[in-house]
């Protein structure tokens, strides 16, 4: 047995261990938690710092002060080129700057030594949680500021992403290309690989569903921007070094808002906007010379075609129909299961549902034609693969003219469907036009938000017909190969015509399947949710005083919370009068005699408006939003009336 000593050191021991890896875990969580200065504070801490290191900095408020410290954007500027109206704009969050001090300082003093103009704005409140017509953002208050004779290029970059990313367009418009390049460019000689895609479609930046808050204010004042996504991780000095020379290195700078990247064996290959626009022309040009050959140089080959042609004609826009028909029933069979779940759904199940109910019923088709038909020309078919592909290709260039390389492929396989006869040739090509999609759909995944993406499948009528129509040369060299089977076995084989096509069927939904495994966790937008608790004056406390100036009152409005405040919401009301004449304070007035201050996120503790009135009664409404220990949000009101004087 152990003596008693020898307990209590094993006691003590293991209660010493314990303490240690307590102590350990909650240091290292402390080095790595969030932000810990808020508002001004953070703001003041970061300018000091910056001051402190030989920085000139300039700051511009969110909001008009009056007899508040409110948060702030700081702005770097250097001007190295007096003759040049251009300027590089590094953009970066406040949080960002706090927790990388050292990186954005050897940044700063980078950019200073360079021959061309830059800006780098720090900005505050940008992607706030809580949202309101009334709150005043970082990005906001810069846009709104900019100087029209300065033309800026953006590049809006953020230090501590959970995820690399290039984010190239929002509601809608599109960066650049040169842009674009300049950061897939960058992400390559850095050699950062993970989160960045292989390939790079700029149509996938002009989906009207993706929206970025920073994006869209730079658009909207017709500035050129990019935003960037880093993890913690890499060395942000070195990266955004690179990017600045290749900035530099980029002397044109076109408004060229159409291309496709893709590498292979290691090499990059950019087809920019005139090299797809001169593809077109040949690829048309080439169109007119295999017509007139067809047409002229071979009379039996163009009567034999238009002879088959005119007796199965009625199969594509029957194929289309049916198509279409299983696209909306496939959806409005999704939103009634989907409804039933609570709104859960995988961000491609809908799309499933949709192929798998479109290829039943043209297989259905396709299987009834040929119990009942006799005859059912194969070339005939190859004729009308030809052209749904010659329409799509075309129609869909309308569309997008980055799209054009991706059908052009579909009119080639086409065209090989005519030269070769051979079945088995016709199913490697029915499942190599199965594989040109693959990329689309993944990058399609990886450029969008999957929520946004989803409601976009769910809301959208427009895929009810594009895709059936993009569909169509697929489904006809599935009936191609139906058709070649029936003629390889006899009649009293239809079974295994029944079985092919369920195989083939089968096959359609393994593959859409397999292509979507990513995708298959629920996505829900993250809500977030306020609960309402009752105001008394400890947590919310709302006073106010007047004073004569003439014929007008001049009311002194204090605000005191117990808690730090996430959001304010702060307005008086007066339906008869306006409430608020003048103040030193930013205010806007809305519907029904309401008079809103316009205040930054995360605003101080303790605030105070003055404004001028007439002497009339008015309400004062105050609504506090704040984030617990708990990490829940807590909301709370107080109304006060004044006075009639």
């Amino acid at each position: 047995m152990k003596s008693p000593e020898k307990r209590l050191f094993t006691i003590f021991f293991l209660f010493s261990l314990f303490f240690r890896l307590f102590s350990t875990e909650n240091s290292a969580a402390v080095t790595d938690s969030a932000v810990q200065k808020v508002g001004f504070e953070l703001c003041d801490y970061v300018n000091s710092q910056l001051v402190h290191n030989g920085i000139k900095t300039s700051t511009q408020p969110l909001v008009s002060n009056g007899l508040n410290y409110f948060p702030y954007n700081i702005i770097i500027e250097n001007i190295a080129d007096n003759r040049s109206s251009a300027s590089i704009l590094l953009y970066f969050s406040m949080e960002d700057a706090y927790n990388f001090e050292t990186e954005l300082i050897e940044i700063i003093k980078a950019l200073s030594t360079e021959s061309f103009n830059s800006t780098v704005v720090i900005s505050y409140g940008d992607g706030f949680p809580l949202k309101n017509d009334f709150i005043v953002s970082g990005i906001q208050a810069f846009t709104a500021s900019l100087n029209t004779n300065i033309t800026y290029y953006a590049f809006a970059i953020k230090l501590s992403a959970e995820h690399n990313g290039i984010i190239s367009g929002s509601g809608g418009t599109a960066s650049p290309s040169w842009m674009v390049k300049a950061a897939f460019s960058t992400f390559a000689k850095q050699k950062i690989r993970e989160d960045i895609p292989r390939y790079y479609l700029s149509q996938f930046s002009k989906y009207t569903f993706l929206h970025d808050e920073i994006l869209s204010s730079f658009f909207a004042t017709g500035t050129q921007a990019i935003r960037l996504n880093l993890k913690k991780d890499i060395n942000h000095t070195d990266f955004i070094r690179q990017l600045v020379q290749n900035y530099s290195k980029e002397t044109k700078k076109t408004l060229d808002y159409h291309s496709l990247m893709f590498r292979i064996f290691k090499h990059t290959v950019w087809l920019s906007e005139y090299t797809i626009v001169r593809l077109i022309i040949f690829t048309i040009f080439l169109s007119l010379i295999y017509t007139f050959t067809i047409g002229l140089l071979n009379s039996n080959l163009k009567n034999v075609a238009w002879r088959q042609i005119k007796t199965n004609w009625y199969t594509l826009p029957i194929t289309f129909l049916l198509s279409s028909g299983g696209f909306f029933l496939g959806k409005a069979i999704y939103l009634f299961f989907s409804s039933r779940a609570g709104g859960m759904g995988t961000v491609y199940g809908i799309f499933i549902l949709q192929i798998l109910i479109s290829s039943l019923f043209v297989s259905l088709f396709f299987l009834l034609e040929l119990f009942f038909r006799r005859t059912y020309g194969e070339r005939s078919l190859d004729f009308l693969i030809m052209i749904s592909s010659f329409v799509n290709q075309y129609l869909f260039c309308l569309f997008d003219i980055s799209l054009y390389p991706f059908f052009l492929l579909l009119c080639l396989l086409a065209i090989l469907a005519i030269i070769l006869k051979r079945n088995w040739t016709h199913i490697v090509l029915f499942i190599l036009t199965i594989l040109i999609f693959i990329p689309y759909i993944i990058g399609l995944y990886k450029f969008s938000d999957l929520f946004s993406l989803r409601q976009f499948f769910l809301s959208s009528w427009l895929q009810n017909l594009s895709i059936p129509l993009i569909l169509l040369p697929f489904y006809m060299m599935l009936l191609r190969i139906f058709t070649a089977t029936k003629k390889r076995f006899t009649q009293k084989k239809v079974f295994f015509i029944i079985v092919s096509a369920t195989y083939v069927f089968f096959f359609l939904v393994l593959f859409v399947l397999n292509a979507i495994l990513f995708s298959y966790e629920p996505v829900k937008k993250e809500n977030i949710i306020t609960e309402n608790i009752r105001a008394d004056d400890s947590l919310l406390k709302v006073s106010y005083s007047d004073r004569k100036v003439f014929s007008d009152i001049i009311r002194t409005i204090n605000l005191d919370f117990g808690k730090q405040p996430e959001s304010v919401v702060f307005y008086v009301q007066d339906e008869n009068k306006p409430a608020v004449l003048y103040s030193d304070n930013d205010f806007k007035t809305a519907n029904r005699g309401k008079t809103y201050f316009t205040l930054p996120p995360r605003p101080p503790k303790n605030l105070t408006f003055t404004y001028g009135t007439q002497s009339t009664s008015s309400k004062i409404y105050v609504e506090l939003i704040y984030l617990s220990d708990d990490n829940k949000y807590y909301c709370c009101t107080k109304e006060l009336s004044t006075r009639s004087r």
